[in-house]
């Protein structure tokens, strides 16, 4: 009798599990949404609209991985951040040698 208990329990987990329905696949890879910034932020914007529901699925998931890679700030196209390129490296001008300044009778 157990022997059949345990026969039909197995029968029964393996019908469950070939009845499951396949993983949902993705309809563009990370490849193809780097190469497409429009539909990378289209699909990153309706990620962001609904992550309850959309938060881990395959095209969020590879959109905002694509993202990551291609939307980050590079260095190369980053604005100047306002050095002045005549001034040598490690003096100061005059203004600023002053504003800093101690006066000798405070030093100690």
């Amino acid at each position: 009798m157990r022997l059949v208990g345990s026969a039909i329990s197995i029968i029964l987990a393996l019908l469950a599990i070939g009845c499951s329905p396949p993983p949902e696949q993705a309809r563009y890879t990370v490849d193809e949404y780097r190469a497409n910034a429009e539909l990378r932020h289209a699909q990153v914007e309706r990620c962001q609209r609904d992550p309850g529901s959309l938060k881990k699925t395959p095209d969020c998931i590879n959109a905002q991985t694509a993202a990551a890679f291609e939307d980050r700030l590079r260095l190369r196209d980053a604005p100047a951040v306002g050095l002045d390129p005549k001034r040598k490296r490690g003096s100061r001008s005059e203004n600023e040698a002053s504003d800093t300044a101690v006066p000798s009778d405070e030093r100690r």
